[in-house]
């Protein structure tokens, strides 16, 4: 019986260790607390890094608005003070007339085919009178042209003026027209009509007047005289018919 019990005692035991094994991912595990991030304060730290808008204060409206209307107010000065000083210079325009018309000879070549051609010149005189007994007058820059009875006598420049207060200039308009072809009946029109003393005269002045004030010189603006459909006949019996001046617009 001993024997027995020692071979017993002597043999293993056949239970089986069940062991129970774990497997652990590192993406699984949390990070410790110091390293976990606070999202909620990430959060926060972003908006405020974002720069903010400047918003403009009630100071800052009251200073535009100040400007805006400065800005008008000098832009309506400036526009006051021009027009005060257009009107100024449009106050002392002078008188213009056309007091005297000299036609000269006028020759027609008639060709085979109806055309013509013409040689002639006429001389145009002008009265300026300054009504200023204190404001001289300094005409510059002029050109003038010249037709009669629909036929240009071309452009010509005219010599500057220096007219002093209270005095009558003689302006001289001096034009022709050498070897110019045009139709037969024009230019037997206007030999019939220069011969008639019936010739209708248009005469353009273009230029610049200024002004001299108490010895100071103000500068102007350009001119345009304009003498239009005026009948010969009204000229050689006397009379001189007003041209009309105006300064250029602003």
């Amino acid at each position: 019986m001993e024997e027995s019990g020692s071979a017993a005692a002597s043999k293993p035991s056949l239970k089986k260790s069940y062991s129970r094994r774990v497997s652990f991912n590192e993406d699984t595990i949390l990070p410790p607390k110091e390293h976990r991030r606070d999202y909620g304060r990430d959060l926060e730290s972003r908006i405020s890094v974002r720069p903010r808008r400047r918003r403009c204060g009630g100071v800052c409206n009251s200073c535009c608005i100040w400007i805006f209307l400065a800005l008008g107010l000098l832009f309506f000065l400036l526009i006051l003070c021009g027009g005060l000083y257009y009107s100024f210079l449009k106050s002392h325009l002078p008188d213009i007339r056309l007091r005297r018309l000299e036609v000269g000879r006028i020759d027609v070549v008639t060709a085979n085919n109806d055309d013509a051609s013409v040689t002639t010149n006429l001389t145009v005189l002008l009265d300026a009178a300054n009504g200023s007994d204190k404001t001289e007058l300094i005409y510059s820059k002029m050109m003038a042209s010249v037709a009669a009875s629909g036929v240009q006598f071309g452009v010509v420049r005219l010599g500057d003026v220096r007219q002093p207060p209270e005095n009558t200039t003689v302006v001289k308009v001096a034009a022709g027209v050498k070897d110019a072809v045009m139709d037969g009946w024009a230019a037997h029109d206007l030999q019939s009509s220069a011969e008639a003393h019936v010739l209708m005269i248009h005469l353009n002045v273009k230029g610049r007047i200024d002004l001299i004030v108490g010895g100071r010189k103000m500068n102007g603006f350009p001119f345009k005289i304009e003498c239009r459909s005026i009948n010969q006949s009204e000229i050689d019996a006397g009379h001189a018919p007003p041209c009309s001046i105006q300064l250029a617009s602003l």
